[in-house]
């Protein structure tokens, strides 16, 4: 049915149409899941759960030279090592959509392309919320207590308030705690960490003074264009889901940092979409995305006494 218009007297008759033109709703990026590492030996038919290994360390005596001298009649002593045994259980995860069959008849678009479109824009937000979740959940925490003061924490539970931004001070502070204390290894061949940074904290570096004067001379290029660097040992990615990397204070953003073996996620069945027809002789359509998977911290302080992860943390 054609509706005519006329917008002033004495102006032209004419036939609005609908342009091809869409714009869609902001969605967040996905950042998160990527660096969730997915095992390959578990899979359908093995229960809902994954169990992995700890392997701990040497338990030694002292760890001196006369510890390990030897006397020539004595035998050399047997120190003892172990295995701990975690799991991380995995869920069924789907949403949908319908549409009509006549509203894909009389669309001028495809019903079926923008509902999978809309369906991946709610599993990606759901993928990443749910690895951001477990990095989140570390135990081991900074917060930063002033523009060049900061303290530690493995209780999961903050004791003071954060009440500066994150600046090049406590991201080098993070990096030499990471790196000296906890021995994270490396992210990549490298040996980089990555830092995930919610905007607000990212602001804070790129605010520091310090850390511009460092770009000026070994990136000079990315200070124009606002992409964001390596630096201190980290690769700096900036988040801009807050749902996934919240504030944790009013003066502080959100951010995480990590090393390999940090987050898993054992994999059942990867996300798929599925479609369907009710009876009503094809009449309505549905589509939804589905998967079977979970995610989970591999090292947990309470009870591996390790982490690979820090986390910006307030009371």
């Amino acid at each position: 049915m054609n509706t005519w218009v006329s917008w002033a007297d004495g102006k032209a008759w004419a036939n609005p149409r609908l342009s091809t033109e869409i714009y869609k709703e902001a969605q967040p990026a996905l950042k998160f899941d990527q660096f969730c590492e997915v095992p390959d030996d578990f899979g359908p038919g093995q229960g809902s759960d994954y169990y992995y290994a700890i392997e701990q360390a040497l338990s030694p005596g002292p760890l001196t030279i006369a510890g390990s001298t030897l006397s020539e009649t004595s035998p050399i002593p047997l120190d003892e090592w172990g295995h701990l045994r975690d799991s991380v259980s995995v869920l069924e995860l789907g949403r949908g959509a319908s549409y009509s069959k006549k509203m894909q008849l009389l669309s001028k678009w495809s019903m079926d392309s923008k509902t999978r479109s809309k369906l991946r824009d709610h599993y990606i937000q759901i993928m990443d919320l749910g690895a951001a979740t477990q990095f989140r959940a570390s135990h081991t925490y900074y917060i930063p207590t002033g523009a060049a003061a900061g303290t530690y924490g493995n209780d999961n539970t903050p004791a003071a308030e954060a009440t500066a931004n994150l600046t090049l001070y406590h991201l080098k502070e993070i990096r030499d705690y990471m790196a000296g204390t906890l021995k994270v290894p490396g992210w990549d061949d490298n040996g980089n960490y990555i830092a995930l940074l919610n905007t607000k904290a990212a602001r804070g570096l790129k605010n520091d003074a310090d850390v511009e004067q460092v770009q000026l001379y070994a990136e000079p290029q990315r200070r124009l264009n606002g992409e964001l660097y390596k630096i201190e040992g980290f690769r700096v990615i900036e988040i801009n889901n807050v749902t996934s990397l919240p504030n944790v204070s009013a003066a502080c953003g959100g951010g995480v940092f990590f090393g390999k073996e940090s987050v898993q996620k054992p994999v059942v069945v990867a996300p798929t979409v599925l479609a369907e027809s009710t009876g009503d002789f094809g009449r309505v359509l549905r589509l939804a995305w589905w998967g079977i998977l979970g995610w989970g911290l591999i090292w947990k302080y309470t009870t591996h006494s390790g982490s690979r992860i820090i986390r910006l943390a307030s009371t």
